[in-house]
């Protein structure tokens, strides 16, 4: 039998799944939501440069210090969108699927 009750607040989303066996009761926790980390457009704007380079992208943060020498249209892209909103800019490119799926990988949270 399994049992299945959801519970939330303003920061998370918690479902608790109860498995009953024989003498015994398992329950499983399972979080969704919660874990994002939010940042102010000021927190993001202090990580301007290539030691630090944070960008916006559709109210998402992503810290892509570390890929800008992989960046296919070459790390002063990402250097001129430091700090900022860069969602028009990534738009106006027309990104790949791919890129969509890349991207994934450095966001550390949303805006607050």
């Amino acid at each position: 039998m399994q049992t299945a009750v959801a519970c939330s607040n303003k920061e998370k989303l918690v479902i608790f799944s109860a498995l009953i066996f024989p003498n015994f009761l398992i329950f499983q926790k399972f979080s969704s939501m919660s874990d994002v980390k939010k940042y102010t457009m000021a927190e993001v704007a202090e990580h301007n440069d290539k030691k630090s380079l944070w960008i916006v992208i559709d109210k998402s943060v992503y810290d892509v210090t570390k890929f800008q020498n992989e960046h296919p249209g070459g790390e002063e892209i990402l250097r001129d969108v430091a700090g900022k909103d860069a969602s028009e800019d990534f738009e106006d490119v027309g990104h790949s699927a791919d890129a969509r799926k890349i991207m994934k990988k450095y966001k550390i949270g949303d805006l607050a």
